[in-house]
C-alpha cells in the first residue's frame, strides 16, 4: 500500500516514529521499497552524491525530475518526495508555482520540499492552496551554504532558536505536511517537535524528532570522501564494490579465467554429469542448475515398451537433462549457437537454437 501524506500525520498523533531516505535511481529505489522505507527523498544532494558536483548549487531541474521520475518508478509503495533546487523557486512565485508542477507532472512525486522560511512561507501557502503538497525545510539548509560560511550547526543563540521555532510554525500554518530539521541543537529539535501538529523529520537534529532521514550513501557506506558525525553506517559497500572490482581485474588479467554458460544442447546435457531440469523444462533457458550426482534421477530405459509393469508413465515421471535421448531432429554432434541482434539491439535467436541470454550487456 502507497504511504500517503495522511500516514504521516497519523504516525504524528499516535506517536510512531518513521524514517525517511535519499534515493536518486531506480535501482536503489527498488531495494528501499522492498525494504518497506515509507518515504522517500530525492534530494538536491544528488549533486555531490551522483553527478559530482562541490555542492548542490549546480544542481538544476532538469537532473531532478530525471533522477525522481526513475525513483517513482522504483518505489510505487513509497510517498517520494521532488526536492526544489537552487533557484528553482528564489526568482518569483510563477517560476515556483512552474517548476513545483512540474515535478508532479513529469516525474510525478506526491510532494515537493523547499528550504528556508521567510518568502518560502508565502510560497508553501500559494502551492498548498494549488493542490501542491510541500514539505518544508529548516536549520542547516544546503542552498544557504554561503551565507552560513560553510556547513555549520544552527540555532545555538537563543535569537537563531526562536527565529527556526517562529518558521517552523508559520510554515504549518501556510500548510506544510511535514519539516525537516537539519543541523541543529537536540534540546531545539525537541522544542520544535513539542510544538508543531505536523511531524518532524530530523538529520542531525536530535532522537526526539518525529522520523529521521539520512543520505542513502552514508547509509550504505558508499561516501568516501566525508561522513557526518551524526550518521550511523549500517553496511560498507563501497569497499565491497572496490574488492569485487579488483578480484574481477585480477582474474581476467589472470588470463581469462571465467564462467562461461554455454548454449544447452541434448549431446553436451547426455555428457555433463548432474545437469537438474528443476529451473526450467525449456531448452531455451539461460543455463540449467547444477545438482549432485547422487540426486540425479535415474536413467529412462530407451527402447519402447521396456518400461516396467506398473512404473510411472513416461509424460509424467521426474526426468534429468543427463538421461534424456537426443532428439532424432538433431545432429549428434555439438552445435555452437550465434547471437545476433536486430537494428534496435535486441538479442535474435535462431527457432532451432537455444534462445541467447538476456543477461549480457
Amino acid at each position: 500500500m502507497t504511504t500517503t501524506i495522511r500516514d504521516l500525520r497519523k504516525w504524528k498523533a499516535d506517536g510512531k516514529k518513521f524514517t525517511m531516505l535519499t534515493a536518486y535511481d531506480y535501482t536503489t529505489a527498488r531495494w528501499l521499497d522492498r525494504a518497506g522505507i515509507p518515504v522517500l527523498l530525492v534530494g538536491d544532494s544528488l549533486g555531490s552524491t551522483m553527478l559530482g558536483y562541490p555542492d548542490t548549487l549546480s544542481v538544476t531541474m532538469d537532473d531532478m525530475i530525471r533522477h525522481a521520475g526513475a525513483v517513482v518508478r522504483g518505489a510505487p509503495n513509497a510517498l517520494v518526495i521532488g526536492d526544489l533546487p537552487f533557484m528553482a523557486y528564489h526568482v518569483s512565485l510563477e517560476d515556483t508555482v512552474r517548476n513545483a508542477g512540474r515535478f508532479l507532472q513529469e516525474a510525478r512525486v506526491q510532494a515537493v520540499k523547499m528550504e528556508g522560511g521567510g518568502r518560502v512561507i508565502d510560497y508553501t501557502r500559494e502551492l498548498t492552496s494549488m493542490g501542491i503538497p510541500v514539505m518544508a525545510h529548516l536549520g542547516l539548509t544546503p542552498t544557504f551554504v554561503n551565507q552560513f560560511g560553510g556547513y555549520r550547526v544552527q540555532g545555538r543563540s537563543d535569537e537563531a532558536a526562536e527565529q527556526i521555532l517562529s518558521d517552523a510554525r508559520a510554515l504549518e500554518a501556510a500548510g506544510a505536511f511535514a519539516v525537516v530539521l537539519e543541523g541543529i541543537p537536540s534540546a531545539l529539535g525537541r522544542r520544535v517537535t513539542e510544538a508543531l501538529n505536523v511531524p518532524t523529520i530530523g538529520i542531525g537534529a536530535g532522537p526526539q524528532c518525529d522520523a529521521q532521514v539520512l543520505v542513502i550513501q552514508d547509509v550504505l557506506g558508499l561516501n568516501p570522501d566525508h561522513v557526518a558525525k551524526f550518521v550511523r553506517q549500517y553496511a560498507q559497500l563501497g569497499q565491497a564494490i572496490e574488492a569485487a572490482a579488483r578480484q574481477f581485474d585480477q582474474d581476467v588479467r589472470a588470463g581469462g579465467s571465467m564462467p562461461v554458460m554455454m548454449p544447452w544442447s541434448p549431446e553436451r546435457a547426455a555428457t555433463t554429469t548432474g545437469w537438474s531440469s528443476a529451473s526450467s523444462s525449456t531448452r531455451g533457458s539461460s543455463g540449467p542448475a547444477r545438482t549432485s550426482t547422487a540426486t540425479r534421477a535415474p536413467s529412462r530405459p530407451t527402447g519402447r515398451g521396456s518400461r516396467p509393469l506398473g512404473s510411472t508413465p513416461s509424460s509424467t515421471r521426474p526426468w534429468s537433462r543427463s538421461t534424456r535421448r537426443p532428439s532424432r531432429r538433431r545432429s549428434t554432434r555439438a552445435r555452437s549457437v550465434a547471437c545476433s541482434r536486430d537494428r534496435s539491439g535486441r538479442a535474435i535467436s535462431p527457432a532451432s537454437s537455444p534462445s541467447c541470454s538476456s543477461s549480457s550487456i
